[in-house]
């Protein structure tokens, strides 16, 4: 057998302790130990086992195998081969392989492992000692290898650790660069303006998408061209003086600011474009190009068309319709008046514009009527609604107007007030109608008097004719007796007698007849006269209802007045008259309409309260609705419209009491359970 085949014959033994521990002290993973195992193996005729301090194999170029072990490789595993007693030839012979020469192996002077053989014996020391040189010396060598290599990996990592961190902030600079242009992308491509920039030559170098996909275009459509250029095929309707001037503009690198302009946008619809742009210089001066913003103004102009049709819509209205339209500016000057007003005024706009309501009426109108022009002023300063206000005004030739408004305060979008606009009525003509109306029924009223005093005087006047006709008989008689001297002294006392007597009724007739004249006559200077004085309430109102007995006879009708005669008024007994003929004439017409004769019955009531006097007037009529009640006051109201009813009554009656009388009326009613009005009036106008 020769002495490489011992190497074959092996045992299998476990080249790993059981329990997995190691006492090893080198630092090397197991794929180096093996490799350094395999490599000596391969030079000497021999295998190699590397184990740690304990005797556990960790590395062994027979591949995990150790060969045939007898008692002698026992005794020199444990240390023991000096005292093995066997020659050379005696182990070749005895075909046994020895595994052993255990060799303590040591770095800088510290064992970190032991390494055995397996050889002949003759050749175990000698291949002993080789090996411990040659691990020993690789060993060094790896592990300063290692140290270099961990000394270049520590550098490299250290590098590479920079560098991953220069590398990210590296990538952080450029992620916070992406995102920045990113942003800065989508702001230009979907902000309002679209950002465009254009070279020396007032080429296009960039302009955002936002734009280029409105218009239905391409970045070759628009990019290296100029403006004038790519809107060539695209324009609608071109002012060849405003682009001649734009030009003019940029060659001279002058800035601009919405330069307009309308392109036709591949969809076919016209876009409205505002272009604005800024020149840009290098430091030495040097023209680089213009940097600016163009805006699609469609929605804007399409806005400001459509407002300014609008506009024209509502001009021609104004200037058509009968009312005329006014606004005021937040300081109530005015600021414009539809041509409506100049046409009926004949004033010129240099009269009205810039100058607030006061100021165009004047202060003499204005004092005419205080009150109603500080309720005006006081719901302009709180900003409120101005419903039907009157006034009085002059036209240009100076004859009179009436002008009643209504208007609404306007505000900005932010609460801001920006003044009043509304519109006003020319109301000179009804109130010439109105006016004239209401003397009619002043005429009206007088004629009822003069009717009611014909009646009423027919029956003094009658008795006293009667009277003077009775008393001329009686004289005749007497003149003849006393002709024929036949007048006896019964004949004359009788005579005188009766002629007292007729005497008597001659004057109370004719004193009755004289009173209801004098009656009438201040009641008809009264009715037609606005003058004020001191008269007696009871006299007076009893006067009024005498006027009116021949109406209240023909239905029988009957009237109670409770007034003390001792209250006197310092006022207008004509506008009081007008008020209680009014009252009951309305009574009469309207309340008694549906009662049978003789129960109709009429109230008044009047007591004194501190400086005011209070009268309450009623009646037992059919009552008013509590929708009549609302609208009783105002003009041209009534119930019985084509009935010779004007409906201006009640609303004489309120405009006497609160105006010319200076007193307040209220009403009270309910259908079927008559009606009660309540008048304060003072006592002292």
């Amino acid at each position: 057998m020769t002495e490489s085949d011992h190497f074959k014959k092996k045992t299998e033994v476990p080249a790993l302790s059981s329990n997995g521990s190691f006492d090893f002290d080198l630092g090397f993973n197991l794929p180096v130990l093996q490799d350094i195992c395999d490599a000596i193996s391969q030079r000497l005729p021999c295998d190699i086992s590397i184990m740690d301090r304990q005797g556990v194999i960790v590395a062994c170029s027979l591949e995990g195998r150790l060969g045939v072990v007898h008692e002698g490789a026992k005794r020199i595993m444990s240390g023991e081969l000096d005292g093995l007693d066997i020659s050379p030839e005696m182990a070749v012979k005895s075909d046994v392989m020895i595994e052993g020469c255990n060799q303590p192996i040591e770095l800088n002077g510290k064992r970190v492992a032991n390494v055995g053989i397996a050889a002949p014996l003759a050749k175990a020391r000698e291949y002993a000692a080789i090996v411990k040189i040659c691990i020993e010396v690789m060993l060094k060598e790896h592990l300063y290898s290692r140290k270099n290599q961990q000394l270049l990996a520590d550098k490299i990592d250290q590098t590479s650790k920079a560098l991953e961190e220069e590398s990210a902030e590296k990538r952080k600079v450029q992620e916070s660069l992406a995102r920045s242009e990113q942003r800065h992308k989508d702001i230009t491509d979907y902000m309002f303006d679209s950002i465009w920039e254009t070279g020396p030559d007032h080429r296009f170098t960039y302009v955002s998408e936002h734009m280029m996909e409105r218009l239905g275009i391409g970045p070759v459509d628009i990019i290296g061209k100029t403006r004038w250029e790519y809107v060539e095929p695209l324009l609608v309707d071109r002012d060849e003086e405003a682009w001649r001037k734009h030009r003019e503009d940029m060659e001279n690198y002058r800035d601009f600011r919405e330069f307009p302009y309308t392109v036709r946008a591949l969809s076919g619809e016209a876009r409205h474009i505002q272009a604005s742009g800024k020149a840009m210089f290098g430091s030495d001066g040097t023209f680089l190009g213009y940097r600016g913003a163009a805006r699609d103004a469609t929605e804007q102009v399409t806005a400001e068309q459509a407002l300014k049709e609008s506009e024209i819509r509502f001009k021609d209205i104004a200037e058509t319709a009968s009312d005329w339209i006014w606004v005021t500016d937040e300081n109530l000057r005015f600021t414009y008046i539809s041509d409506r007003f100049y046409d009926i005024t004949q004033l010129a706009k240099t009269d009205v514009i810039g100058k607030t309501r006061q100021e165009f009426a004047g202060q003499e109108v204005i004092a005419r009527d205080p009150e109603n022009w500080k309720q005006y002023e006081d719901a302009i300063n709180a900003r409120q609604r101005i419903k039907e206000f009157e006034y009085a005004s002059v036209k240009a030739d100076g004859s009179p107007m009436s002008i009643r408004i209504s208007g609404n305060p306007y505000f900005k979008a932010d609460g801001t007030f920006s003044g009043y606009q509304g519109t006003a009525t020319d109301l000179t003509e009804l109130k010439m109608v109105q006016d004239q109306l209401l003397r009619n029924e002043k005429l009206a009223a007088l004629g009822g008097m003069v009717a009611g005093l014909t009646h009423e005087i027919n029956t003094p006047v009658g008795n006293a004719l009667t009277a003077a006709s009775f008393l001329k008989v009686e004289a005749s008689g007497i003149v003849k007796s006393v002709t024929r001297q036949k007048l006896t002294r019964d004949e004359l006392d009788q005579f005188l007698r009766e002629s007292q007597e007729t005497s008597d009724i001659l004057i109370a007739n004719l004193r009755r007849a004289t009173e209801l004249i004098e009656s009438f006559k201040n009641v008809a200077v009264d009715q037609s006269s606005d003058q004020t004085r001191q008269f007696s309430l009871e006299e007076y109102i009893n006067a009024v209802v005498l006027s009116l007995q021949p109406a209240l006879k023909k239905g029988k009708h009957r009237i109670i007045v409770d007034c003390p005669s001792y209250l006197e008024m310092n006022s207008k007994p004509g506008a009081l008259c007008q008020v209680l003929t009014n009252l009951i004439m309305n009574s009469l017409i309207h309340g008694f309409a549906e009662l049978d004769r003789g129960h109709g019955l009429i109230g008044i009531k009047v007591e004194e309260q501190e400086d005011q006097l209070l009268i309450d007037y009623s009646d037992n009529g059919i009552g008013i609705s509590e929708q009549d009640q609302q609208r009783m006051f105002e003009p041209f109201f009534t119930t019985k419209r084509g009935e010779g009813s004007s409906g201006l009554g009640m609303h004489l009656v309120f405009g006497l009491i609160t105006e010319s009388l200076g007193g307040t009326i209220d009403c009270n009613s309910q259908p079927g359970d008559g009606v009660s009005f309540s008048i304060e009036l003072p006592v002292v106008l």
